[in-house]
């Protein structure tokens, strides 16, 4: 019998077939948990583990199961006639350890896609360690061998998704959620969301079991990075599958919001301020004063903008706040009214208790230009050290000064500088400077941030689409206006 892991799941992992059946899994990744029930405990060796994919002809690979194995299911080796190489980004053999693309070769393989020469030459490649002629597929899975030369399957390149900075391997996830105790299949996706893509999980209970999408949620919390803890895992009767048998993860449904026990309505103003921020944020129709921000969709990029929206709306709040104060009643009670009748020194003054009136009066500034003061963390207290200490030196200085150079056609200025205006009218880090402050035993390192509200943009244009000159002039000229830049 021959089918996929999830085909298999569904006929209860092969139980009831006859040893002597042989069991055959291919076209999808083999859990570990899986394998083990094809493999059996005891008596001959009736499952293996088969991979490859239609370009080659089927299958390039396979891989021996045997009774009572615990280990990882492993890819096994190449059928006869057929070549498979683990390359790096760089098109050099990826180590033991280390994880490349699965390259096949060998008499197996298709000549190309019908019709599509385009795509034919970005997946068929030479074959540079092969004899002339020989080529190789590009099958877009990476793969690695261990300390054992084992080559283990490790996910799908173009499955890795990017969330918040950090690189996700949805299979990683689904392993952990495997392995946890009565989930007999699981399935994690990315999906966009109001504050951007969201992790999402699916699991489905073995039989007997009773699974729990909260519980599950917090186990994987326990086992995993914050990063990686997907919003909400949905508990199904079933995965969804393709005509062939494999995991459709377009099929997925769309989770429901959490619920929670009961709904209590805002009561105060605040609340019902801060309610609407994130109803807005995180898509819900209603919020209730017990809601916990986290468990009703937020993460730490919808908290920083909880934060600005609340500061537009008359509120300060930090950050760290939506973390101490989780449900809505608590970071209501913590938040602090903004005065419209507040003058900026008065805004600013509370982050700088240590200031006296006169401090902030001889620090120079125009008040009504400032939209926050605050003092430099230890890490830029550092880096301010030694930037300064590089001005001394001709090799060193512009040592945290980096330059780009783009080359863009049709371009419009006046756009360009509406658009630059924005984002820094946006992001307050980009109308931050940092200001000496000569003010011992009271501001560190002895500089402050100063956010400004409204400054000059220091936009240099020149037009020189009638001039004609030699292309080593145009490289001095351009030379010139770097230097200067650094300069200024």
């Amino acid at each position: 019998v021959q089918a996929t892991p999830t085909t298999w799941r569904l006929i209860g992992g092969g139980h009831g077939l006859p040893e002597t059946c042989r069991r055959w899994c291919g076209g999808e990744a083999l859990p570990s948990d899986l394998a083990r029930e094809l493999a059996g405990s005891q008596g001959q060796t009736r499952a293996w583990n088969l991979y490859g994919p239609t370009e080659t002809t089927i299958w390039s690979a396979c891989a021996a199961l045997p009774p009572g194995r615990t280990a990882e299911p492993d890819l096994g080796e190449a059928v006869a006639a057929t070549v498979l190489r683990v390359l790096d980004a760089d098109g050099h053999p990826a180590p033991a350890g280390l994880r490349g693309e699965l390259m096949i070769g060998g008499e197996g393989l298709a000549r190309g896609y019908l019709g599509r020469p385009g795509l034919t030459a970005e997946r068929f490649l030479p074959d540079p360690f092969g004899a002339p002629g020989s080529r190789l597929y590009r099958t877009g899975d990476l793969a690695g061998r261990d300390a054992d030369g084992r080559l283990l399957y490790r996910g799908r390149a173009d499955d890795q998704v990017k969330i918040r900075g950090h690189r996700i391997e949805p299979g990683e996830i689904e392993a952990r959620l495997l392995a946890l105790p009565g989930v007999g299949q699981a399935a994690v996706t990315a999906r966009p969301g109001p504050t951007g893509l969201r992790l999402l999980a699916y699991a489905v209970a073995r039989a007997g079991a009773v699974l729990d999408g909260p519980a599950l949620r917090a186990a994987l919390g326990q086992a995993l990075p914050d990063y990686m803890v997907p919003m909400q895992v949905t508990v199904l009767e079933h995965l969804p599958l393709t005509p062939n048998g494999k995991l459709d993860r377009r099929a997925l449904p769309e989770p429901e919001a959490p619920a929670t026990s009961r709904h209590i309505a805002p009561q105060t103003e605040t609340e019902r301020v801060l309610a609407g921020i994130w109803a807005d944020l995180l898509g819900r129709e209603r919020i209730g004063r017990d809601d916990d921000f986290f468990a009703v969709g937020g993460d730490s990029i919808s908290a920083m903008q909880v934060v600005g929206r609340a500061r537009r709306a008359g509120l300060r709040l930090e950050p760290r706040d939506l973390f101490r104060h989780r449900s809505l009643a608590a970071l209501a009670a913590a938040a602090i009214p903004l005065e419209e009748t507040q003058s900026p020194v008065a805004q600013a003054r509370p982050l700088l208790q240590v200031l006296s009136q006169a401090d902030l009066d001889g620090l120079g500034l125009d008040w009504a230009e400032v939209d926050d003061l605050y003092p430099l963390t230890p890490m830029q207290q550092g880096i301010l050290f030694h930037a300064l200490d590089a001005e001394t030196s001709s090799e060193a200085r512009g040592l945290y000064l980096n330059q780009v150079a783009v080359t863009a056609s049709g371009l419009d200025p006046d756009r360009l500088v509406e658009a630059w205006a924005a984002v820094s009218a946006r992001h307050p880090v980009l109308r931050s400077a940092i200001l000496r402050a000569n003010l011992p035993g009271t501001v560190p390192g002895g500089a402050l941030q100063v956010v400004h509200r409204n400054p000059a943009l220091p936009v240099t244009s020149e037009d020189w689409r009638d001039q004609t000159l030699p292309e080593p002039d145009l490289d001095a000229r351009l030379d010139a206006l770097a230097a200067a830049e650094r300069e200024r």
